[in-house]
């Protein structure tokens, strides 16, 4: 069976107000677009790719598994060391998610969509947040 917690979300999710209704309308608005993004160019074959499927041949199966979830996170505030355990976390929780082994281990995705984060911001705070992770 999927998992599924408070912050996860399937795509399908997203759709459902019983089950977004705890998220601010701009939280839901950003992963809505996330979700829009990988179901139209991620889970689909790109001209310019050089190969045949899918951008990414691992999200079709995800998504049919009900194994790609999506998170929304404010890290506009804090601190380097504070974004990398928040990512822990999401780590942790993505090795304990179902399935654990076999072929469909293979399937599972978390996307943590940063919902207030400025994108001229990104490069610097997570280029330290991977030196930190790695």
């Amino acid at each position: 069976m999927p998992t599924q917690t408070n912050n996860l979300y399937l795509l399908e999710d997203l759709d459902d107000a019983s089950k977004t209704k705890q998220l601010a309308k701009s939280d839901l608005a950003a992963l809505r677009t996330v979700a829009d993004w990988i179901k139209s160019f991620v889970a689909r074959p790109h001209k310019d790719l050089g190969r045949d499927g899918p951008v990414c041949p691992f999200v079709p199966e995800a998504l049919q598994r009900k194994t790609l979830w999506l998170a929304a996170e404010h890290i506009a505030d804090r601190s380097v060391p504070e974004v990398v355990q928040l990512m822990s976390r999401y780590k942790r929780q993505f090795l304990q998610a179902q399935p654990l082994d076999g072929d469909g281990a293979n399937y599972k995705v978390i996307v943590v969509v940063f919902t207030d984060f400025p994108a001229d911001r990104a490069q610097g705070i997570f280029g330290d947040v991977l030196q930190h992770l790695a």
